[in-house]
């Protein structure tokens, strides 16, 4: 049986995304809400899913054989672009 697989890269990029549309969005928007409730639940599970190690892994929640550095990256940056 096939199990989900939620990718780092992917997610890193998700969050990047939406940190720029948070950017881009005026406060008064009535989607703000939305999105934001979309980043912080999504960024809260994600920092959750980091290994002791520091790092994230091309699956999210299956181990791998091997780190990719790519998603520390991706994942890593996407914070800090929001508090600009």
């Amino acid at each position: 049986m096939a199990r989900k697989s939620f990718g780092g890269r992917g997610n890193g990029w998700v969050l990047g995304g939406l940190v720029e549309i948070l950017k881009e969005l005026p406060k008064k928007d009535k989607n703000r809400k939305f999105y934001t409730e979309l980043f912080v639940k999504l960024v809260t599970r994600v920092a959750g899913l980091q290994h002791p190690d520091g790092f994230w892994h091309a699956s999210l929640l299956i181990l791998p054989l091997i780190h990719h550095r790519k998603q520390v990256v991706l994942l890593s940056l996407s914070i800090p672009l929001l508090m600009e």
